[in-house]
Order: C-alpha cells, then structure tokens, then sequence
C-alpha cells in the first residue's frame, strides 16, 4: 500500500469518527450559546426593605412580584441536563483529541517518508541517467567495432581473392614455363640429330 492510499484512509476514517460524533459536537455548541445568553441576562435589582409606617400600612399585606431574575432562571433539571451534556461533549472531545494524535502523529511520519522518498526518488532517477548514457556510449563503441570487424573481414578476403588468383596465376605460368622448356628441348634435340645425320657422324 503506497503512502498516499494509507493518507486517504486516514483521512476518510477521520471524516467518519467526526461524523459519529457530530450529536456531541452540536450539543456542545447548543450549551456554549446557553452559557453565553445566561451571563448576558441582566439582574435584577433587590427587593426594598420593609418601612415603619402607619398600621394600616403594617397590616397590609404585601404583593409578591416575580423578578425578571426569576423569570428566565431554568430549573434544576435543565441545569442539571445542561451539564450531563457538557461533560459527555467534554468526553468526546477528549476522544476525538485522543483519536487526532496518533493521526497526526502518523501522518508526519508519512510527511517525512514520502520527502525521503522523492530525495531517493531523485537520486535513482539521476543514476538510471548516467547509466542509460553509458549503455548508449557502449551501443556506439560496438557498432564501430563491429563496422570494423566487417572491413577488416572484407579485406581480408580480398586479399585472400587475390592471393589464390595469383597462385593460380604463378602455377599456370609455371606449367607454361616448364611446357616451353621441354618443347625447346625436344626441338634442340632434333637439331642436333638432323645436324648428325647430314655430317655422317652417325
């Protein structure tokens, strides 16, 4: 498996963990904005303090009013899910920061691997280079020495041509030579016993 296809693995099972847990994330955000509009909510100021006055003003009874405070304070349970919440965000978020080291950690690895391989990448491509360049060179020598072996060969097969011809040559001289030596000797001889015969040496 090459670095680029363990990459994209990582990445989709990424995408897939931050889909699971995208429920947590939601609620997360919800109760950060909960958060955020309670602490904007204005309080209300405090109820004033009871004076002495007549007693009919004492026997009065006094009215209760609900305060803007009390109004817009959730109740417990609310709180209470509102923090349930918060903690299993909070807990998710620890998973998910637990799930992205080793990501990234591996994913610097293959960072770094794949920089060591373009470098060796490199290194090959420049070798392989020089040695096409050389088996090239090589192809060049031989087909000029092998040009060479062709002439020479061709050479040398004329001047064997030539050598048997003129072998042939010397012998049929020869032959001729030896033929025109006897012939003039078979003439001597008759010569001389023609010359024999006319002084009556015979």
């Amino acid at each position: 498996m090459s670095w680029l296809t363990e990459y994209s693995a990582a990445i989709d099972a990424r995408d897939a963990r931050e889909k699971s847990q995208i429920k947590y994330i939601n609620a997360y955000t919800a109760l950060a904005d909960r958060t955020a509009s309670l602490n904007n909510i204005p309080q209300a100021p405090p109820p004033p303090s009871p004076q002495l006055g007549s007693s009919k003003d004492t026997l009065r009874t006094p009215t209760k009013s609900k305060s803007p405070a009390q109004d817009t304070t959730p109740p417990g349970d609310t709180v209470n899910q509102l923090r349930a919440e918060l903690a299993t965000t909070q807990k998710s978020r620890a998973e998910l920061q637990s799930q992205l080291k080793p990501l990234t950690e591996h994913l610097e690895q293959l960072k770094l691997q794949n920089t060591k391989n373009t470098r060796l990448i490199s290194a090959l491509q420049r070798e392989k280079d020089i040695l096409e360049r050389r088996v090239r060179d090589r192809d060049d020598e031989l087909r000029g020495k092998a040009s060479l072996v062709e002439e020479i060969q061709g050479e040398m097969l004329t001047s064997d041509l030539e050598r048997n011809m003129a072998v042939q040559k010397a012998e049929k001289l020869e032959a001729e030579n030896r033929e025109l030596v006897e012939r003039w000797m078979r003439r001597m001889e008759h010569e001389a016993d023609r010359m024999n015969e006319g002084s009556g040496w015979t």
